[in-house]
């Protein structure tokens, strides 16, 4: 069959899969915030991104423009990460196939479709399935400069560069990686004649890619000097470095450990072979393999490095870019597999592992159930009842996205402005419920801001516990 239509038919499958039960789950309080991102004008949401959050604003601006034509719903907010993942699957073909034949290129495409890691984000209203997106276009125009010498070539990789370092901050450690490659390469092939990258070209195009950074560096930096000062995050134990693994093979159960081994093994072959019983360093492709070393460690041990001997900044899934050099090896070591019969078993393999490993994803949600909570409590709510949210901004981000009852009070504890609970601001508890018949306490996020349950023991202490059910990421109680 031609690779294009096997191409096509690769991308309507990716896009099925990400379609599938696209908005059946509610969203959680990170989905929230970036609804409540979106519905602002963009000057007053840059000037919020700025005082509140890590990350660059591209992401919720272009939220903003596709909510305003596709309305703030579970789907069409998600609609967008759906978007990035098909067109991530395209990049993968696009970006393989400039070293490696169509075939191969389209068994990379596939791992990337069928990749219950990249479905999970690509069903997210968060900015990772972009983040994927920027970094494979922005490594394709980046191929390309060792060589081409055309000018449009470095423009192109000039504008993926400022987008994808506008997506998130951990796509700086693509651009670390990018550059640990070119000095290695200038190094390894110092004594060759003509280069279309050299070290002057490529200095000049790094200069360029961190002055467009540079206003939001000064943003980032005092937020990072805020983070140091008090954050949720903790610091990461060395296991995470195998969890991330098992991540990008779909989550931590035995069908994710298979399908890393597989992929893991499948890369090995990649890069090695037995010669004369003994193991040898494949020599075609060898720039890009060691491209794919670093874009594979890089993004991962840097923050990792970082959390450890300074502040916690280390996610699992904001690492998501460093996931693709895996498929990508994988695709190059099914194509090293010369019996067609063992190369359709392995694949059948995969695909299998993958779609075990999507069920698996699908039956077993993560995702907080506010829709659930919100339609619980106005069912057996009665007017003038309170609910109290021990995370303040709860409220705010996602809840108020399901609320429709306004007969019911909603209090961010201890306040709209305050997060933590102290027994100073615990006093102000006693007057704030006296006013209301029944109190509803929502506990989710809490522990990093109520760490003793402060107010949970409070209301236990002195009034009667009338109900309590608990939702996933939500514990719910009811007093009277």
């Amino acid at each position: 069959m031609n690779n294009r239509i096997l191409l096509i038919l690769i991308i309507i499958a990716a896009a099925l899969l990400r379609l599938y039960h696209l908005g059946t789950d509610s969203l959680w309080l990170d989905e929230g915030y970036s609804e409540n991102m979106a519905q602002m004008p963009l000057v007053d949401m840059v000037k919020l991104v700025i005082d509140e959050d890590n990350h660059p604003p591209l992401y919720y601006a272009l939220l903003h423009g596709w909510v305003s034509m596709f309305g703030n719903s579970e789907f069409a907010l998600r609609g967008l990460s759906v978007l990035f993942g098909c067109l991530s699957v395209f990049m993968c073909y696009q970006l393989c196939a400039l070293f490696a034949p169509r075939r191969t290129a389209l068994w990379a495409a596939l791992l990337l479709a069928i990749s219950t890691f990249h479905i999970e984000f690509s069903q997210e209203a968060r900015v990772y399935a972009m983040m994927v997106f920027f970094t494979l276009l922005n490594m394709y125009f980046f191929v390309q400069l060792s060589e081409s010498k055309r000018l449009a070539i470095s423009i192109a990789y000039l504008i993926s560069a400022f987008l994808l370092i506008h997506c998130h901050v951990y796509a700086l450690f693509i651009i670390v990686a990018q550059n640990a490659h070119v000095f290695t390469i200038l190094f390894l092939q110092r004594r060759a004649a003509s280069r279309p990258l050299t070290l002057r070209k490529w200095i000049i195009l790094q200069a360029i890619v961190v002055l467009s950074f540079v206003p939001w560096l000064l943003v980032l930096l005092r937020q990072y000097s805020r983070v140091r000062q008090g954050y949720w995050m903790l610091e990461p134990p060395f296991v995470d470095l195998l969890a991330t693994l098992a991540r990008y093979a779909g989550g931590y159960n035995r069908l994710s450990i298979l399908l890393i081994i597989t992929l893991s093994l499948l890369a090995l072959n990649a890069v090695f072979v037995i010669r004369a019983r003994r193991l040898a360093i494949r020599a075609e492709n060898r720039d890009i393999k060691i491209l794919f070393a670093y874009w594979l460690i890089l993004p991962i041990i840097i923050p990792f490095v970082i959390s450890r001997l300074s502040t916690p900044i280390f996610q699992i899934k904001s690492t998501i870019a460093a996931s693709l050099p895996l498929f990508l090896l994988a695709a190059l070591g099914i194509s090293k597999i010369t019996n067609r019969r063992l190369q359709a078993i392995v694949i059948s393999i995969l695909i299998i592992l993958s779609a075990l490993n999507f069920r698996h994803f699908h039956n077993h949600s993560y995702k907080e159930q506010w829709r659930q909570l919100a339609t619980h409590i106005e069912a057996q709510a009665q007017p003038n009842d309170l609910i109290l949210f021990v995370a303040n901004y709860c409220d705010k981000d996602v809840y108020s996205y399901y609320a429709r009852r306004t007969d019911i009070i909603r209090y961010p504890f201890p306040s709209p402005q305050v997060c933590d609970v102290t027994p100073e601001n615990l006093q102000t508890l006693e007057p704030l419920i006296a006013q209301h018949p029944r109190v509803w306490l929502v506990l989710s996020h809490d522990a990093s801001h109520d760490p003793q349950h402060l107010v949970r023991q409070t209301l236990t202490a002195n009034y009667p516990t009338v109900q309590h059910r608990p939702f996933t990421g939500i514990d719910l109680y009811l007093f009277q």
